[in-house]
């Protein structure tokens, strides 16, 4: 085998420099952006290699050019991160980035990316020329930062204003004033880091304007070097009205990601169901779409009678433009380049090995944009990319399949009947190797793509592979060409296009509802942790030696099933280990109060591994009558966009109880999503009822997905394993209850469910949005019945309604003596939370204040000896530690 792959990297020297530029790229960004572990270990691993290759015999050439090469992609990808900073704390004479976030400035530039409207925000990039910050006095202060990338945000006041985005486009210049702010970090464990994601775009701040009458907008330059790319934006959105006009707003967003790359529109809970089977790379244009193109580009030469070269050249000059126009995301550039090289060796007749190609556009990519390895499409299309190069040889060898059992020739001289009988021999043994070709290349895509999915998106169904080979064809192969002919000849005969877009609808429903089966099967559906960054790389190794054992055995029968056994129970072992990992298996509980802005959420996972889910956060809408225009396509909503990518990403597979405190927004407008993402045995509600669609629509969603309802009665408990136990202590029962149980909206705070839950003997007290009127009411119960005497302090106090003035009076404290005490309140919220008369009472009464909106999620480890206390902003450092002996 070490024969075989010192000959391999000796034939094949493109693909093995271009490996060895990767890794040094990417110990170069990992070393600046925070990842210096990351890095050590990778340059250690490529030290190892280094080191095992010369042991084995390879030749110290190779292996010095390897080094070199990962050495200096290393020093260049972190020599442009370190350059990429921003101008502006120099430009304004600030001593750092914070003493500018939130200064009022002026700024001149150009649109520099394609505008995106969506109800009452229109956002786009600017370049700036100048910049500058108004003195108290009046005049400029300070000006400067030229060439500065802004990630502008315009807050749209009228719909007028909307139709006057609308209007804008990349190249033309504008005078806007608004607020800096500096992009949001990850504020929770695993969190997406949205400051890190525009830095690798080379944008810093972020812009915040105030309606279009801060704006002052200008022509483009008719010849500027913006021209081609706005010529491109206007095709697109050409393209992009024609599709909706053709398929309606319920099809209209799906073919437009599907044919013009635009994934804006698409329908979230479509979108959803392409998610759950791994179908989301349909929407994306990638390798499949330009080979369509290429194909239809090719046949419309050839009807010209082009001869073969100027075909090939025409195509190859095509290419830019379609990639151009579909978006240029990292997956359709990487296509396009490899067309376009295999393209020209083509013509040069010199087209041997798609894996040079593939190394080829590595290399390009990566030395135009080293930041182009941390993204995910790239990650993909690149790794599915050379598995099916290089594994579907091999499958298609271990099988069997590669033979050429499935020829039929027809016989020179042979009678009609019986030709027609060979031919049919010859379609069917065509039919028969696409079939197998298309299985193993599924196959190979999904056993290559599933460690990275599973990184990245933290879920993989059972009926991905039948999806993609089912579907994937069925999509790119019919749909695709068919829409695109149906939205050309939508201009060129309207009839025409409406008749062949019907013909597309009914396609489309027929794939829809394919779809939305197999995804409403939760049993398909699994949900896995984040691995670490070592176990993606042990299986691709694992994999890669199963497949090289498979192939000996294949060709040399008894003498390599060792080969491939041996990683195969190592591939089996990594699976167990990332599914069931090591740490699920002790008795460790934590609670995780989860930073879910304005709201509520925690997560509470017990000694045994239970999951517990108390709340879940909410986008509140302030819409008024008249304001629909403001609606967006796709808001951002807590549950489906922050919460429940958390609780995948932690493993949470299914939810033992889930809580709703009371039926206020920002409490359980995540649930909504929760529920219908994760399965759930219990839902624990305060007993009431309140009229708004969204609770109907939660408790529906329960009820229709078996969820076991549960009213919150005090003095109830449940235990869910030997060392924790939940006790509700409030609100009244029905029992004694004056009020009838269908409540007015406006009162749901005062019939919050609390709860005390002690794990391990550590006691937390969770109040939700409880009034101090409910406190006095309560204190005065407890007392009469003589439950306060003696009463050992809580450890953990979750302070009610985000620290508003009307919970957490002195009384109350003084009845729990809380230790710690943990305001859930958004950064910045319009509400003042939490008050300081609050904070200042906690103080006074002795416990440790901790704030999500200053530390993030604050997260709780509970053992046998104790527990701590620590928040995620704070570097994760723990502040607060506690054993029984203490």
């Amino acid at each position: 085998m070490v024969e075989r792959m010192t000959e391999a990297i000796r034939s094949r020297p493109l693909p093995a420099g271009a490996a060895a530029w990767t890794a040094g790229t990417a110990i170069g960004l990992g070393w600046q952006t925070g990842g210096r572990h990351a890095a050590a270990a990778g340059a250690a691993l490529v030290l190892l290699l280094a080191v095992w290759a010369r042991v084995r015999s390879f030749k110290a050439a190779p292996i010095a050019l390897w080094a070199a090469l990962a050495s200096v992609s290393g020093v260049y990808a972190h020599a442009l991160d370190e350059r990429n900073v921003s101008a502006l704390p120099a430009a304004f004479g600030a001593d750092d980035a914070e003493a500018l976030n939130g200064m009022t400035v002026r700024a001149i530039g150009t649109i520099d990316s394609p505008v995106e409207v969506d109800g009452d925000l229109a956002a786009f990039r600017m370049k700036t020329e100048r910049m500058a910050v108004t003195a108290e006095g009046g005049g400029e202060a300070a000006s400067g930062a030229r060439g500065e990338l802004l990630q502008v945000r315009i807050r749209l006041r009228a719909q007028s204003e909307q139709a006057a985005a609308l209007r804008w486009g990349r190249g033309d210049r504008l005078e806007l004033a608004g607020a800096l702010k500096l992009p949001n970090t990850a504020r929770n464990e695993g969190g997406f880091d949205y400051r890190s994601y525009l830095r690798q775009q080379g944008i810093h701040w972020q812009l915040a304007v105030d309606g279009t009458e801060s704006v002052r907008a200008g022509p483009a330059k008719a010849l500027g070097l913006y021209a081609p790319l706005q010529a491109v934006d206007d095709v697109r959105q050409l393209f992009s009205a024609k599709l909706d006009a053709l398929f309606g707003e319920d099809q209209g967003g799906y073919m437009k990601g599907l044919i013009v790359g635009i994934r804006d529109d698409i329908d979230p809970e479509r979108y959803s169901q392409f998610a759950k089977l791994g179908l989301t790379h349909i929407l994306a244009i990638s390798g499949m779409h330009v080979a369509v193109f290429l194909f239809a580009v090719l046949a419309a030469l050839r009807m010209f009678g082009l001869t073969r070269e100027t075909q090939l050249t025409a195509a190859m000059i095509a290419v830019p433009g379609y990639v151009a126009f579909s978006g240029a995301a990292p997956s359709v550039v990487r296509a396009g380049l490899m067309a376009m090289i295999g393209l020209q060796l083509a013509k040069r007749r010199k087209l041997k090995d798609g894996l040079h190609v593939l190394a080829a556009a590595l290399w390009l990519m990566l030395l135009w944009n080293p930041y182009s390895l941390l993204d995910v499409g790239f990650q993909l299309s690149f790794l599915v990319t050379a598995g099916l190069i290089g594994f579907v040889p091999r499958v298609l060898a271990i099988t069997g399949w590669s033979g050429g059992e499935e020829r039929a020739e027809r016989p020179a001289a042979e009678p009609g009947p019986l030709a027609a009988g060979g031919a049919a021999r010859v379609l069917c043994g065509k039919a028969a190797a696409a079939a197998k070709q298309a299985l193993a290349v599924t196959v190979v895509a999904q056993l290559v793509s599933f460690p990275v999915t599973v990184y990245y998106f933290n879920q993989f169904s059972l009926w991905s592979f039948a999806a993609n080979l089912v579907l994937v064809p069925y999509i790119s192969l019919i749909v695709l060409p068919a829409g695109t002919l149906s939205m050309l000849a939508g201009f060129a005969w309207e009839p025409a296009g409406r008749a062949l877009a019907s013909l597309v609808r009914m396609l489309n429903d027929a794939s829809f509802s394919v779809i939305g089966f197999a995804a409403r099967i939760e049993a398909g559906t699994l949900i896995w942790a984040t691995p670490p960054g070592w176990w993606v790389a042990a299986y691709y190794a694992a994999l890669t030696l199963i497949v090289s054992g498979l192939l000996r055995f294949r060709r040399e029968p008894g003498a390599g099933a060792g080969r491939a056994i041996r990683p195969a129970a190592l591939l089996a072992v990594l699976l167990a280990v990332a599914y069931w990992p090591p740490e699920r298996l002790g008795r460790e509980a934590t609670v995780h109060f989860l930073d879910v802005g304005q709201g509520d959420a925690i997560l509470i996972r017990t000694p045994d591994d239970r999951n517990l889910l108390i709340d879940g956060g909410g986008t509140l809408s302030f819409l008024k009558p008249g304001e629909e225009w403001k609606r967006r396509d796709d808001p951002f909503e807590v549950g489906r966009k922050l919460l429940v990518p958390l609780l995948k990403k932690r493993g949470v597979r299914h939810l033992d109880l889930v809580v709703a405190t009371h039926f206020d927004q920002d409490h359980v407008g995540g649930l909504q999503a929760v529920l219908e993402e994760i399965p759930s045995d219990r839902l624990l509600v305060n007993g009431t009822w309140k009229d708004a669609p969204s609770v109907r629509k939660l408790l529906e969603t329960a009820l229709g997905r078996g969820v076991k309802l549960l009213a919150a009665e005090p003095g109830a408990t449940w235990q869910p394993d030997r060392d924790t136990r939940l006790t509700v202590l409030a609100p009244p029962g029905a029992s004694g209850r004056p009020e009838p149980r269908l409540i007015d909206a406006d009162h749901q705070n005062r019939f919050s469910v609390v709860l005390l839950a002690e794990i391990h003997g550590v006691k937390l007290l969770l109040t939700g949005d409880m009034t101090e009127d409910e406190e006095r009411a309560w204190l005065e119960t407890a007392e009469a019945a003589g439950g306060l005497a003696g009463r050992s302090p809580v450890d953990i106090a979750k302070i009610a309604h985000h620290g508003s003035k009307t919970s957490t009076s002195a009384e109350w404290l003084a009845a729990w003596k809380p230790r710690n005490a943990v305001i859930s309140a958004g950064v910045n919220n319009v509400y003042g939370h939490p008050h300081p008369a609050v904070t200042a009472r906690i103080v006074t009464s002795g416990a440790r204040l901790w704030r999500t909106d200053e530390s993030g999620e604050i997260t709780v480890r509970i053992g046998p000896d104790g527990y701590s206390v620590a928040g995620f902003l704070d570097g994760g450092r723990t502040r607060s530690v506690r054993t029984k002996t203490s």
